[in-house]
């Protein structure tokens, strides 16, 4: 079949829009997958770091990619500190651009269709859904949007925006040569000062390679945010002597929009992963949950294609299967907001007394809290 007619169309071949179309194409279904870059992926503009569990049912052989293993935190205030560490692996450490170039991978290989350097620079429907691109129009009865959170296709779709304030705006820079205390523990920095209305952290990627971000609801103040993660005392000695390798700003989602499916005629639009807002206020990780939602978006859309369905039902799908936790982690979010950093302290010095840490560490899960 033709690329530019297919059942489905794919929008954006990061790692969600890859599992989209290699979830899609393993139902059978004729899928094309475009992306604006002369290769897939986000050039790694993530933090690189999933839930091990997470990522294990995403179905993806990252394992070749793996860079690190992680089994704890250490969650630092301005005067407290608190230390969860599992005796298994809770999280894993990826090399995103691999990540995403191996979705893209599986996606071919279930029969998807790439076309890189297909730039989208419209949308129209008459009947079906048409995608203009950069080298031509894609045709198609279901067109999945998974072009991140400045969406051209939701704008274009005219769905509801994100609201400002559930936008944080993050910075990430990777050192080597770094003196990493535990390859095994993250750092979490909570000071709402510092970092309104969210917090900094490192990740450390091997014994001497770590990666130092910060993010904030406070856009205009993000390069004072950077400075207070560098000149903190447990960052500046672990960055102290190391050599800064690469760096970068993005914008991440914190609330799922009010609508990610729409209708035109006997075609629908539907927006997937971040370009949803299907992401974790709590740790800013869109990965997981956008990847669950298109397992939910290939089952709807089987249906819908195979008349097994007259309409195809992707949003009270996946908002059945996926929205409560993450209006969990929303709501997780909005009580830190009401946070300063003497609560901050306190809190931390209840749950040291509580010996919270041990049942996060029986019991804590990146994805859904507790299990």
């Amino acid at each position: 079949m033709d690329p530019r007619n297919k059942n489905v169309v794919v929008i954006g071949a990061s790692a969600v829009g890859s599992l989209s179309a290699k979830y899609v194409s393993d139902k059978g279904l004729d899928v094309t997958l475009l992306e604006e870059d002369a290769k897939a992926g986000k050039f790694n503009r993530c933090g690189g770091i999933f839930s091990k569990e997470g990522m294990d049912q995403t179905g993806v052989p990252y394992r070749r990619i793996l860079l690190n293993e992680v089994k704890g935190a250490r969650i630092l205030s301005r005067k407290k500190e608190m230390r969860i560490k599992s005796s298994s692996v809770k999280g894993v450490v990826l090399d995103r651009q691999q990540f995403d170039e191996l979705c893209a991978d599986q996606a071919v290989s279930s029969g998807a269709h790439l076309l890189l350097n297909h730039r989208v620079t419209d949308y129209s429907s008459n009947g079906s859904m048409k995608a203009l691109t950069t080298h031509g129009t894609f045709s198609s009865k279901v067109m999945i949007a998974a072009d991140g959170v400045g969406s051209l296709a939701a704008k274009k779709w005219q769905l509801p925006p994100f609201k400002t304030s559930d936008l944080v705006l993050s910075y990430q820079a990777e050192f080597e040569n770094a003196n990493v205390p535990d390859r095994e523990m993250v750092d979490v920095l909570l000071d709402t000062d510092a970092y309104k209305h969210f917090f900094a952290w490192t990740i450390p990627v091997n014994e001497e390679r770590i990666r130092v971000g910060v993010a904030t609801t406070d856009m205009a103040q993000i390069h004072k945010a950077r400075k207070a993660v560098f000149s903190h005392p447990a960052i500046a000695d672990q960055i102290e002597g190391a050599r800064k390798t690469f760096d970068f700003h993005y914008t991440i989602p914190l609330r799922y929009r009010k609508q990610t499916q729409k209708r035109f005629g006997k075609a629908y639009g539907l927006l997937v992963g971040d370009a949803a807002g299907q992401v974790k206020a709590t740790t800013g990780g869109g990965v997981i949950f956008g990847s669950k939602c298109a397992r939910a978006l290939a089952e709807e859309a089987t249906a819908f294609l195979s008349n097994e369905k007259e309409t195809l039902e992707y949003e009270s799908c996946w908002r059945a299967q996926h929205g409560r936790i993450l209006d969990v982690h929303y709501g997780l979010h909005r009580t830190y907001r009401l946070f300063n950093s003497s609560l901050t302290d306190f809190a931390l010095q209840i749950g040291n007394t509580l010996q919270l840490n041990r049942v996060f560490e029986k019991r804590g899960d990146m994805d859904f809290i507790l299990k």
